[in-house]
């Protein structure tokens, strides 16, 4: 198996404003035990995020008010005890860039490896890029822990047509489907728990940057009484096991 074919979802990231982040808040009421709200602090930097994790260990990451109208999407190996996910820079022959993060006391937390420029600037609106973790954050008893989150089957989003290339550009690595045409832009590749995640990127005319419209989070049961509760300009509603993130 090659590195590039190992390549599954680590996690995913979509921006919300102060406000809209206070609301969303309130979906641990219904999402449980795999809802964490926390800062993170890195060695030089530090974000607030909501996260939503499944139980195989994938998540999806809403941050607030760091990065306007952006897209985010994160891979790893899928077993990173075994498969060094920075020899995917001598499988590929491509450009290239390593970014690490460090914990407060020192210690590394990961590589990302890209081919963007400058990975850590908070000019991007699409960052793909590879982890790799260092020990301290490769525990495998999280990959099993239970959670209520099964998995994340989809993400929509809308792009204004003139960032396409800039996306095929910086998605040349990508494992799975790639498919671009004049309407529209799919990614599927392969979830930590063998399903898969899907992509789907709709192009509008103009240069808007990515807009968020719905995410799938299918839940590890059902939830006949639940009515859509509105989250500032966001609403969480129910389709038989999953419960949807529109906007």
């Amino acid at each position: 198996m090659t590195i590039r074919d190992s390549l599954v979802l680590d996690h995913f990231y979509i921006n919300a404003s102060n406000e809209d982040f206070d609301a969303l808040l309130k979906m641990k009421d219904f999402i449980q035990n795999g809802f964490r709200h926390s800062v993170v602090k890195t060695d030089n930097d530090q974000w607030e995020g909501i996260y939503l994790r499944s139980r195989a260990g994938s998540y999806f990451e809403i941050l607030r008010n760091r990065r306007p109208n952006s897209l985010g999407l994160a891979f790893q190996t899928f077993d990173p005890m075994s498969l060094d996910a920075s020899e995917i820079m001598s499988e590929l022959p491509l450009d290239w860039n390593v970014f690490s993060r460090s914990f407060p006391d020192g210690q590394n937390w990961f590589d990302s490896i890209s081919t963007m420029e400058d990975p850590a600037s908070l000019g991007n609106y699409f960052s793909p890029w590879i982890m790799k973790y260092y020990i301290r954050k490769a525990k495998p008893q999280a990959v099993i822990a239970p959670r209520s989150i099964d998995r994340f089957p989809s993400i929509e989003m809308t792009l204004g047509r003139a960032h396409l290339e800039h996306v095929r550009s910086l998605s040349e690595w990508f494992p799975g489907v790639r498919e671009f045409n004049a309407d529209f832009i799919h990614f599927q590749y392969p979830d930590r728990d063998g399903w898969s995640f899907d992509v789907r990127i709709h192009l509008v005319d103009g240069d808007q940057r990515f807009e968020f419209k719905t995410a799938v989070i299918e839940m590890y049961e059902a939830f006949p009484d639940f009515k859509p509760l509105k989250l500032g300009s966001f609403v969480l509603s129910r389709s038989e096991r999953s419960l949807v993130l529109a906007r």
